[in-house]
């Protein structure tokens, strides 16, 4: 019979050994999905061990047969029908959030959850203990001088390029009653899109310097602005327009396939998901790849995206490239702003110009 566990294994401890020999039994072989460095960051944090040395370890485990490194955000079909997977394991405390990643196992009926003895060491802990955890600063980063820094860069009322152009190329020509926008930092967008529709709007950001900005701006009564996180939002109103522009890109493929399955319920019949965020370009760049766990950021490839709108219930009905708007936002522009803020917008242009990610929309009902 072949075993399958999957899982990061950074500062093995031995709490691992443990589970790694209680999943394997007797007569069995034991294979082992060494989660990416990549993937690894969006929902936990960057390793502090290398996806290399980490599968090294792994190896030179007595229990273990056979290990390898994975970069998919989900156990694929491919890799259980490759290793002949009889049955899959993984360690959690209560109700498991592994929903989304260990689907095609479900659907085999080859997927066992085993509680974790929390008595026993974690990874969490260690790193806690020598104080090495090597999270973002999201405090010092939307300060709100930084906030202000970035609107300079923006515009008025906006943290990413084209102010209301390139939105109000995607948006629908009727009337609408309701919108909700999830993160909508500085306004910029409610404020467009009560200019357009003339409609109740809430926008959603966990940035309390942002609201802030908002609420002291008094842009409309109409706009209403709520300090909370959408993973936490709950209301009985349906909407006939969700938008969220790049702030999917901040959490894990998990919270995503859940977010847009709440998208879907909270939709009206008829309504319209709008969708911009960053995505993995054409051209594979460890650079990018190491820009991007530096700022927590989680960039999926537009397919995989389709894949998890699809799945959460969802349709595409139209996408495409941004990506050519954000580099041309910028061109032949005198930008009077701070030396910081300067440099990585030309580090993001240039990772833009060589396909290393892209900027892209998807219209979805």
């Amino acid at each position: 019979m072949n075993i399958l566990t999957c899982g990061c294994f950074d500062l093995i401890h031995s709490g691992h050994i443990d589970f790694l020999n209680k999943i394997k039994g007797k007569d069995n072989k034991l294979f082992v999905l060494v989660h990416s460095d990549r993937f690894i960051s969006t929902y936990k944090r960057e390793p502090i061990i290398n996806e290399n040395d980490r599968l090294k370890m792994i190896l030179n485990i007595k229990c273990v047969d056979d290990a390898f490194i994975d970069d998919n955000d989900y156990l694929s079909d491919e890799t259980i029908k490759q290793y002949n997977i009889n049955s899959v394991f993984q360690a959690v405390i209560g109700v498991s959030n592994w929903n989304y990643y260990y689907n095609n196992a479900e659907k085999q009926e080859i997927m066992n959850y085993i509680e974790y003895d929390t008595n026993k060491v974690s990874t969490t802990e260690i790193i806690n203990k020598i104080n090495t955890c090597n999270d973002i600063d999201y405090d010092n980063r939307y300060t709100k001088e930084n906030i202000l820094k970035s609107e300079k860069l923006y515009g008025m009322g906006f943290q990413s390029p084209g102010l209301e152009m390139i939105l109000n190329t995607l948006l629908p020509n009727k009337e609408l009653k309701n919108i909700l926008e999830i993160g909508s930092g500085l306004g910029g967008n409610c404020l467009n899109l009560y200019n357009k529709y003339k409609c109740d709007i809430l926008g959603l950001d966990i940035c309390k310097s942002m609201i802030e900005i908002c609420k002291e701006r008094k842009y409309n009564n109409k706009i209403t602005y709520l300090l909370e996180n959408y993973n936490d939002f709950e209301t009985e109103k349906k909407f006939d327009l969700i938008l969220s522009r790049d702030v999917f890109m901040y959490i894990n493929t998990e919270q995503l396939y859940q977010n847009l399955q709440k998208i879907k319920s909270q939709l009206t019949e008829d309504g319209t998901f709008i969708l911009i965020d960053y995505c993995f370009g054409e051209i594979s760049n460890k650079d990018f790849t190491d820009y991007c766990m530096n700022r927590n950021w989680n960039i999926i490839n537009v397919s995989f995206y389709k894949k998890l709108i699809n799945d959460a219930g969802l349709t595409v009905v139209d996408d495409n490239s941004l990506s050519q708007e954000y580099i041309s936002y910028f061109e032949n522009k005198e930008l009077d702003i701070e030396m910081d803020v300067k440099e990585n917008l030309n580090k993001k242009i240039g990772f833009l110009k060589e396909k290393s990610f892209d900027w892209h929309y998807f219209i979805v009902k």
